[in-house]
């Protein structure tokens, strides 16, 4: 529940300014999508190769579930996005957003695909895969996607960032308020 209270009051507003706010053209833009795109890349390939692993060796459902789960979520939005993009990536400024950005997309592909695996694959089972996905994009933990979504809209808008987000280092708060959890 804790982390699921930091997805939701943190993480979604700080996706949405972090959107909100990034350059969309250019290098950078370039740059931003090639972060988002590679993030899910890396969750499915991982899943998969697992996915064929456990099936080789008879996993029982709830080690193949496990497994799966785990080569899918290895940490490669937290330690491969959030720290290489901040230490790494430029315009240094930009580093953060490019760090959220990144485990936004992790975030939400655990929601849409990886919750619902667990769920599937969990001791009770939780029914047929394409069901669970759907209930999970409209359950309250896809906040981060519909706030994501916003900011994207706002970006594209033109609709300027408000100064109070950067005098006042509201997305410094989100983004280290959600560390906490």
């Amino acid at each position: 529940p804790l982390q699921l209270h930091a997805v939701i009051w943190s993480w979604s507003p700080a996706a949405m300014v972090t959107f909100w706010g990034l350059p969309l053209t250019g290098d950078d833009g370039r740059q931003l999508v090639i972060l988002m795109i590679c993030q899910p890349i890396f969750m499915i390939v991982a899943a998969l190769v697992l996915e064929r692993i456990t099936k080789w060796m008879h996993c029982t459902r709830v080690q193949r579930g496990t497994l799966i789960i785990g080569a899918g979520l290895s940490n490669h939005g937290f330690t491969l996005g959030a720290y290489l993009c901040y230490a790494m990536l430029n315009p240094a400024d930009l580093a953060r957003s490019y760090a959220i950005a990144f485990v936004m997309s992790m975030v939400l592909f655990m929601v849409i695909i990886f919750y619902p695996i667990a769920s599937h694959f969990g001791a009770k089972g939780g029914g047929p895969l394409g069901s669970l996905m759907m209930d999970s994009l409209i359950s309250v933990r896809a906040m981060p996607l519909y706030l994501s979504i916003v900011g994207f809209g706002l970006n594209i808008l033109h609709v300027p960032v408000p100064a109070q987000i950067a005098d006042w280092h509201v997305l410094d708060i989100l983004f280290f308020g959600g560390q906490h959890n």
